[in-house]
């Protein structure tokens, strides 16, 4: 199962008034006072769309990330965008809404559709490599 944010860390998350986030902390220079851009995300080589990883997880957006999208995704973010293997358990499927059947389905059309490359080890859980092409 997915580790849901305790309730200390939502209070952290929700920003008070007196709060100093970074696109608005205040730089002074020269004695006047100004507003500090926020640093810019770094550019990625293709064009990729940024998703917070909890979005993966948390029920209320299961309506935009069906399950098998959502455990790519995630598959796709323990590898390191493909650089190390991830078994696949059946408890990880299921904290997202999949059964192991499921789960064994969506890797054999992952496979068959060449999006990773999966590692069998008898009967222990394989491990799947996501294939990635950033050039």
């Amino acid at each position: 199962m997915l580790p849901e944010p305790s309730h200390a860390d939502l209070e952290n998350e929700i920003l008070g008034p007196d709060d100093d986030v970074p696109p608005n902390r205040q730089a002074r220079q020269g004695g006047q006072t100004r507003l500090a851009k926020a640093q810019r995300l770094s550019p990625l080589p293709n064009h990729f769309v940024r998703v917070p990883i909890e979005w993966l997880s948390r029920p209320r957006f299961r309506s935009v990330f069906p399950p098998s999208t959502a455990l790519f995704l995630y598959m796709l973010y323990c590898s390191h965008w493909g650089q190390r293997g991830v078994e696949i358990t059946s408890a990880l499927a299921g904290s997202f809404g999949l059964t192991r059947w499921t789960k064994n389905r969506c890797i054999l059309r992952w496979e068959r559709d060449g999006l990773v490359r999966v590692e069998r080890r008898g009967r222990k859980t394989p491990l799947v490599w996501p294939i990635v092409i950033t050039g």
